[in-house]
């Protein structure tokens, strides 16, 4: 599947694809007045833009969106629509994505989105996605980036109960595969402004035969990502699509791995001063990185390695004092 951005000329095809539905509803007839910039819905403002996905030369689903000023919010989303065959399949995910990354470089965190009654997939999706209710007929995602990949909000007291509720399914999946489960990563730390994203330490006997555990995190919902981290950490995520709510990394029990993760959130607990820094740090780098891919989201881990390092080497200064 291609993605490309779309204009005027392409309405003919975005309208052909909507069509195809007949649970879709009637194409709006404003939409190439829409993209030429002469149709403004309500407290619309320039610029505005349009995404479409291209399967086998054929337009199998589109998204718009425009800066906006209604409900106190910076972007509005105003079409969303995928062919019946490509639902569930990745599309709509993928073009909201490239439409929040779209508002990010706008400078248009705060997006709005009525939710069309006659397209009851629509709630469900975009409550997925991270909207919010303003309304019966309104969402609001108060930052975008959750959706583009790396967006930091403010610390959620409810992220503790909602690690033990995942622990406990990971348990009756992996059973006693599992021998300790712990919550680390910045929502793990009280207080601490985090991307969304709930970071999970499984810690098991042995790292192989990795399928032991594979298969049971798959069934609860998990994709393997292969790479270089299975030999120290295998990572795991949920759901399928960006944006994921949460990460599993397998670690050896009692091995190095597990240990430096520990330490550091550990070590943050312990240090407000050093978890400001941290946040501080965080922010700086999600303004820098849009999230628009998995390269984009890497560089962004990996701009917060040295900072990582140097509180790792504080936490190991720690408990050497503690021990004397």
């Amino acid at each position: 599947m291609d993605v490309r951005e779309a204009s005027s000329a392409d309405v003919a095809a975005m309208a052909a694809c909507r069509l195809a539905d007949p649970s879709a509803g009637a194409v709006d007839s404003r939409m190439a007045a829409y993209l030429d910039g002469v149709h403004h819905p309500h407290q619309a403002l320039q610029p505005r833009v349009a995404y479409l996905a291209i399967q086998d030369h054929a337009v199998v689903g589109y998204v718009a969106g425009h800066l906006t000023r209604r409900y106190e919010c910076e972007g509005e989303l105003q079409y969303l629509h995928v062919s019946l065959p490509q639902r569930r399949s990745g599309v709509a995910s993928e073009l909201l994505r490239r439409l929040a990354v779209w508002f990010t470089r706008q400078g248009a965190f705060r997006v709005c989105v009525n939710v069309n009654l006659e397209s009851p997939g629509a709630l469900p999706f975009y409550r997925r996605h991270g909207a919010r209710a303003i309304n019966a007929h309104w969402l609001v995602w108060p930052d975008i980036r959750t959706v583009s990949g790396i967006a930091i909000v403010p610390y959620d007291p409810d992220w503790p109960a909602a690690f033990e509720a995942e622990a406990l399914r990971l348990r009756e999946a992996l059973g006693a595969q599992a021998l300790r489960i712990d919550h680390h990563g910045s929502t793990a730390v009280p207080g601490l402004a985090a991307k969304p994203i709930l970071d999970i330490q499984v810690s098991v006997a042995s790292l192989q035969p990795l399928a032991a555990y594979a298969g049971p995190l798959h069934a609860a919902g998990y994709v393997h990502v292969p790479g270089e981290d299975d030999a120290s950490c295998p990572f795991f995520h949920r759901p399928r699509d960006w944006p994921h709510t949460h990460h599993v990394h397998v670690v050896e029990v009692g091995g190095a791995e597990e240990r430096r993760t520990l330490a550091f959130r550990d070590y943050l607990r312990k240090h407000p001063g050093a978890a400001r820094r941290y946040e501080t740090l965080k922010l700086d780098l999600g303004n820098r990185f849009v999230g628009e891919d998995a390269e984009s989201r890497e560089a962004y881990a990996r701009a917060k390695s040295r900072f990582v390092e140097e509180m790792l080497v504080l936490a190991k200064e720690d408990a050497h004092a503690d021990r004397d």
